[in-house]
């Protein structure tokens, strides 16, 4: 049996909160998933069939098991955080990777990266659709988190600097 290779994804987003804040909003995030969230979130992507010659896009939304984990390094701890997923159900890809905080050139902002490896379902049938749509899929769809993490963190670093202006530097 012949061995398929995991693909790999490397996507960054810029947020609007001080790379100094940033690990403690990106933990808020980890934490209220862990506990309101079950451990449980809904991925979402659009996906355009144009490639397969139709011309639409249909919506997918999959609610994943999602896991985090910090590295036992304390000095690793606080920018970078190990994420996995699986589908609750369907022929939908695994991921393992990591979200990493990076400083930005603005004191202002951080980076954050999310990288890692997916392994698509199917076999050499999942291998092809991955080779057709499925590449876009997977990278919008770790568009899409990112961007709802950067969210997350920039309005809770804008309402904490609201609610005490003096305890967060300019």
């Amino acid at each position: 049996m012949v061995e398929r290779a995991m693909k790999a994804i490397n996507e960054r987003r810029c947020a609007l909160v001080p790379f100094a804040h940033a690990p403690e909003y990106l933990d808020r995030y980890v934490h209220d998933v862990v506990t309101e969230g079950g451990g449980r979130i809904v991925l979402s992507v659009a996906v355009p069939l144009e490639r397969l010659g139709v011309d639409r896009r249909i919506e997918i939304s999959r609610m994943v098991s999602v896991r985090f984990d910090k590295p036992e390094e304390p000095e690793l701890a606080a920018q970078l955080t190990g994420i996995s997923w699986e589908p609750m159900a369907g022929p939908y890809p695994r991921f393992t990777g990591s979200i990493r905080l990076e400083a930005d050139e603005d004191p202002d902002r951080c980076s954050i990266v999310l990288e890692g490896e997916y392994d698509p379902p199917l076999g050499v049938v999942g291998d092809a659709f991955d080779a057709i749509i499925g590449k876009h899929v997977a990278r919008t769809t770790v568009r899409n988190l990112l961007d709802e993490i950067a969210i997350i963190m920039e309005t809770s670093y804008a309402s904490s600097s609201a609610a005490s202006p003096d305890a967060v530097p300019s």
